[in-house]
């Protein structure tokens, strides 16, 4: 994994990276050592969902090509950025692409009813646009930092927010994911019917523009 790479390199470096992956749940490490996961995978595998496991904590996520992966890896000297900080630039940098694509009420913030909720969701009014998790490897006097994004292309959502639900169901921890909690770059751009390819690469131009002002 680059991660590790980096971690283990121990030089200073910034990297960006996007990318996306087929259909899939995507779940903490801890999630395998509950009772009930075998039947947790077997009903996402029902629907058509294979379900990974991450490293990093949170809850269930979904994957796929209406998703854009954003993840950033930072290798910097110990103690140079807290974990706060790494997440306000982070979302910063997602906040000012959206707003370069058109998109409105963009801010950062929690959503309580939207799957995998957090402090530094990506909104657009209240609703969520994007998850954001993070991680970090301190090693030899340097911290590398991993922050990642799931951003959501297009719709409709709720056949994802659904295989959620059913998972999570058989974990004991259901809710209610309802789509009006959540919303698609489509959406938010008001693009209805955009391919997610076109979007992401929009995306994509937009967040390299930012970071790279010549």
């Amino acid at each position: 994994m680059q991660f590790e790479a980096v971690a283990k390199e121990g030089k200073p470096q910034a990297q960006l990276y996007f990318w996306q992956q087929s259909q899939c749940l995507v779940v903490p490490r801890a999630y395998s050592r509950h009772t009930g996961i075998d039947a947790a995978m077997a009903a996402a595998g029902d629907l058509g969902w294979s379900v990974l496991f991450r490293a990093s904590g949170g809850s269930c996520v979904f994957h796929g090509r209406q998703v854009l992966c954003v993840t950033r890896l930072i290798c910097e000297p110990r103690g140079t950025s807290g974990i706060d900080a790494h997440y306000r630039s982070f979302t910063a940098s997602l906040a000012g692409a959206a707003e370069s694509l058109g998109v409105r009420g963009v801010r950062t913030g929690a959503a309580p009813d939207a799957p995998c909720d957090g402090r530094f969701n990506l909104l657009a009014g209240d609703r969520k646009l994007a998850g954001t998790a993070m991680r970090r490897r301190s090693r030899a006097g340097m911290d590398t930092t991993l922050a990642h994004a799931c951003l959501w292309l297009n719709g409709p959502l709720a056949p994802s927010l659904h295989a959620v639900e059913v998972f999570e169901t058989h974990l004991g921890t259901h809710k209610a994911y309802p789509e009006s909690a959540c919303i698609a770059l489509e959406e938010a751009t008001g693009r209805a019917g955009e391919y997610p390819a076109v979007l992401a690469n929009d995306w994509v131009r937009a967040m390299m523009a930012d970071a790279d002002p010549t």
